[in-house]
């Protein structure tokens, strides 16, 4: 999927969003959706929980720290073996997107 084609399919509740407007947040956005095949990818295999929970809060932090008023993001995510993945409110706002 390119960047445009992308953009043409991330719903309203996000485009609407003032930070919708910075580069780098759109971009942020895009390489952690992109991304989240790989991290799903490494989750599945016990060896590489650890890579793909680091891959995950790299790609997601992007954004994130944009959305946050210091500048530092909302971290507090983690892989859980029983729950799977902890987001970020940020990250949320996100899934919720791609369950409409």
């Amino acid at each position: 999927m390119t960047y445009e084609e992308w953009v043409e399919q991330v719903p309203a509740c996000i485009t609407e969003d003032a930070l919708w407007n910075l580069q780098a947040y759109r971009l942020g956005l895009f390489v952690a959706d992109i991304g989240w095949a790989d991290v799903t990818k490494l989750f599945r295999d016990s060896r590489t929980i650890g890579l793909s929970d680091q891959l995950y809060r790299a790609l997601g932090g992007i954004s994130a720290t944009i959305d946050t008023p210091n500048g530092s993001a909302d971290t507090n995510h983690s892989v859980d073996a029983e729950d799977g993945f902890r987001p970020t409110t940020q990250e949320h706002k996100i899934a919720r997107s791609h369950d409409d």
